[in-house]
């Protein structure tokens, strides 16, 4: 399919298990892989196959799940660590009903700038209490 389309071909839930992933890589089935970091298991696993796919010529580009500020600020760091225009559609927190960080990540003029250490952004407690399945406990290894 991806040699007879007249336009470039993205693999997005195609690549939701590392698995899917390598046969789409192995198969040339895509021009660009869509990387989620919160789905593949992180920032590491998700430049791991980013990279993956690049020795063998297939782009990609890193996007959210409508993530809080939190998700977006990993998808932007991401993004940041590849050596080419790689984020597309992280500004989804507006769709959300809250953020759980005090200054949530909105994009100004179409950009998002990675600030701070760390991830950049400071959760708001409280508001991680609001949203919040169940009570919070500390786990100590």
């Amino acid at each position: 399919l991806r040699e007879r389309a007249a336009f470039r071909l993205a693999a997005d839930e195609a690549v939701a298990e590392r698995s899917l992933a390598d046969r789409v890589i192995e198969l040339h089935a895509a021009d660009l892989l869509v990387l989620k970091p919160m789905v593949l298991g992180g920032v590491r696993p998700a430049i791991a196959l980013a990279r993956q796919a690049a020795l063998v010529g297939i782009g990609s580009f890193v996007t959210t799940t409508f993530d809080s500020s939190v998700g977006t600020a990993a998808a932007l760091h991401l993004a940041a660590a590849l050596p080419w225009d790689a984020a597309q559609g992280l500004g989804t927190g507006d769709h959300l009903a809250s953020d759980v960080v005090v200054t949530p990540l909105r994009p100004v003029d179409g950009s998002l700038a990675v600030v701070g250490p760390g991830l950049g952004v400071e959760l708001d407690e409280a508001a991680l209490a609001e949203v919040a399945l169940g009570e919070w406990r500390e786990v100590h290894a």
